[in-house]
């Protein structure tokens, strides 16, 4: 019983009480007026509250569906992904009395990118798939690479099934070359980190050394600045981008100047070691490769099997063009390559004055 019958209720229990109480005062029937009356008012005043009342009602139930929807929404994802338990990703945020509750995101747009170590480990492969010699490449040829007993572990493991461990997240970002910070929170990018950090060239000698690469890949841009990297290829499968870039051109200050001389130092040592430039390439990207490549967010091979290999690292070495002529690096390099072997010229001549 809602509280338009209880008003019915009671205007007819006053107007029944007044008309009988007229005739009980005349002594006479007469015909009820009061009762009828307000009967009427009170018809009319239910006919106007009771449609707010229900769209109140309907909008409670709106809420009470729209509710209802979002949980059982929330619950067929978690179900249909019940295994794939780091594609939803659970987040505990801080209350007002210092506990934790659950806000659970479970929008396509997180199951999509990688933002989970599943989704990380399949974007890996995604980028491998990139390089024209890895385009085929099978999880199973992957997992073989690792030394695993059954692919289905890092079927599993990239799928979603099962959750890794540390250790195995730590040996895939090593066969691989991969950013292990990365690989395990996100942290970065996936082929560039702090471990190869050289801040002049010639510290590397002793990491290249070490790690007995296939190829060892000067990589310098067309920009004025002369922007310059070092990536080693392992395998097909890992590269190592180092984590410093220098500038090989005049737009260099104090340290910049050093960082020139030391990689001519660091490039007559890998003269010696690799005398029939075997190893050694040299590359010349444009500004905007240079930024893709360095930024850590592709597979290297994706990119540098793609390029015409040339031999400025060994010709910048030729400071006093003995093997060719300053005009004929020019054309090939651009005046900042000159201006770089000059620096190299003046360090050269500062240290033989100190020598003195």
């Amino acid at each position: 019983m809602n509280k338009q019958h209880f008003i019915l209720i009671a205007l007819f229990l006053i107007s029944l009480l007044i008309d009988l109480s007229i005739n009980f005062m005349t002594g006479e029937t007469v015909i009820l007026f009061f009762f009828p009356f307000l009967v009427m008012v009170g018809v009319i005043l239910t006919f106007f509250s009771a449609p707010r009342e229900n769209k109140s009602n309907n909008k409670s139930l709106d809420n009470n569906t729209n509710h209802n929807s979002a949980y059982l929404k929330a619950e067929n994802i978690v179900v249909e992904n019940f295994n794939q338990v780091d594609k939803i990703e659970n987040t505990y945020v801080p209350t007002n009395n210092g506990s934790s509750s659950l806000l659970r995101t479970d929008s396509t747009e997180n199951i999509n990118t990688p933002n989970s170590v599943a989704s990380r480990l399949q974007h890996v492969v995604d980028l491998m798939r990139e390089s024209r010699e890895l385009r085929n490449i099978e999880i199973s040829k992957l997992a073989y690479i690792m030394g695993l007993d059954k692919s289905s572990e890092l079927e599993n493991y990239i799928f979603g099934s099962e959750k890794p461990t540390f250790a195995f997240l730590d040996l895939f970002a090593s066969v691989f070359g991969v950013n292990p910070e990365w690989l395990k929170f996100g942290e970065k990018s996936p082929y560039v980190h702090n471990l190869y950090f050289y801040p002049y060239p010639l510290e590397s000698l002793g990491g290249i050394r070490a790690l007995n690469p296939e190829k060892i890949f000067f990589i310098r841009d067309t920009s004025k600045y002369g922007r310059t990297g070092i990536i080693l290829k392992i395998s097909d499968f890992k590269y190592i981008i180092f984590f410093t870039t220098y500038h090989i051109s005049s737009h260099v200050g104090g340290t910049g100047r050093l960082q020139i001389y030391s990689f001519y130092q660091l490039s007559l040592q890998l003269q010696r070691l690799d005398k029939d430039f075997v190893k050694c390439i040299s590359i010349s990207l444009s500004d905007s490769e240079f930024n893709r490549l360095f930024s850590g967010k592709m597979f290297p091979g994706a990119l540098l099997q793609l390029q015409n290999h040339i031999y400025w690292w060994d010709d910048f070495t030729d400071v006093n063009y003995k093997s060719d002529t300053v005009q004929s690096y020019r054309g090939s390099y651009g005046e900042e390559f000159i201006k770089a072997q000059e620096i190299v010229r003046d360090v050269l001549s500062e240290k033989s004055h100190s020598d003195q």
